[in-house]
């Protein structure tokens, strides 16, 4: 058959895997470099990094004689534990038998939001509640924090948001 589609000298290359050339290389050394100067190694949304970097996570922390902590920051699922979650995102790599801590931090909830968050961020951002939605205040926090779900990534999109909008309006006041 494929003498007839022409294609009898093609062969099929084996997959070589991303990280196998020279520049892959260079970039892991200039990593090492820089990270040999730092303490700490912070992964936020380490859910989605995958077997083959948390292997080459791992070569860089025993590279420089594990002289740097990891934090992996992942969000859990409603109902899931957080070892349930550190297994599901670890699996049985090296880095699930080297996890030394596992720390749960609690959830945003409405009350710390309302409590700590909302007017400390309107302060951050220059703004207030004008008079007609002072009375509904409550209501008011309870949308922001259930519009950013009590992450910090929505508030801070939620914030450059808010804050784009009050600019165009303190340039163009009603």
């Amino acid at each position: 058959m494929a003498a007839q589609t022409g294609y009898a000298d093609l062969k099929i290359r084996p997959k070589r895997a991303a990280f196998a050339d020279d520049s892959f290389y260079d970039l892991f050394n200039q990593v090492a470099d820089v990270m040999s100067k730092m303490r700490g190694l912070a992964i936020d949304n380490a859910r989605h990094i995958d077997d083959i970097i948390l292997e080459r996570v791992m070569e860089l922390w025993e590279m420089l004689e594990y002289s740097f902590g990891i934090l992996l920051c992942a969000q859990q699922q409603p109902n899931e534990t957080v070892k349930e979650r550190a297994k599901r995102m670890l699996g049985t790599s090296r880095a699930a038998k080297s996890c030394l801590d596992i720390i749960e931090l609690p959830r945003m909830d409405d009350t710390v939001f309302f409590n700590h968050v909302f007017d400390a961020w309107l302060e951050a951002i220059n703004a207030e509640l004008s008079p007609k939605l002072v009375e509904s205040r409550p209501q008011v926090i309870a949308k922001a924090c259930l519009v950013t779900a009590g992450d910090w990534i929505r508030l801070t999109s939620l914030t450059n948001d808010l804050t784009r909008e009050l600019e165009v309006q303190n340039r163009n006041p009603p």
